[in-house]
């Protein structure tokens, strides 16, 4: 779980007219969810996008595991709430819909062998080919609550080094 207080970003919350912004603050609470092979990407090559390409399609659903970390979540939410808040305003809990996602990962992802679970190795080279390299947040085979910017940059430097030559470190 990441738990993360700022102002205006998270939510839209409105202002109470009578308090100054600068009083006020969201609550944003972000989980991850399990990978599971039945989450995917579905790529419709009669239908096509605006660029000609095929329309993406999302197919998602919770696991029970998911969905204990979200009733967790909405748990530790109000004890963050009642430790900071002042609850002569307002205080309104609400979920994005289920897979809403502010950095999607795991849609191509690396493992350890060719087995069908994966789509390339540890340093992103695609199973099959010896010269086709993946890269983005899409490695990430794990389940993660925070922004994915450190590991994503780690792996594509990982993957650059694979490419370039040089020798690079097993992640497992």
């Amino acid at each position: 779980m990441h738990t993360q207080i700022s102002r205006g970003w998270i939510t839209s919350s409105p202002i109470l007219a009578d308090l100054p912004s600068w009083q006020t603050a969201d609550i944003g609470q972000f989980t991850g969810v399990d990978p599971r092979p039945e989450n995917r990407l579905v790529f419709d090559p009669v239908h096509l996008d605006g660029f000609g390409l095929p329309r993406v399609s999302v197919e998602f659903s919770l696991s029970r595991a998911d969905r204990d970390r979200a009733t967790e979540m909405f748990a530790d939410h109000y004890r963050v709430a009642e430790a900071i808040a002042d609850f002569g305003y307002a205080l309104e809990a609400s979920a994005m819909p289920a897979g809403t996602s502010l950095h999607l990962m795991g849609t191509h992802r690396m493992g350890s062998r060719d087995d069908g679970t994966s789509v390339t190795d540890s340093v992103g080279r695609v199973w099959g080919h010896d010269n086709l390299y993946l890269a983005g947040n899409g490695l990430i085979s794990t389940r993660n609550a925070g922004n994915p910017t450190t590991n994503t940059v780690a792996l594509g430097l990982r993957t650059a080094d694979a490419i370039l030559g040089r020798p690079t470190r097993d992640a497992s």
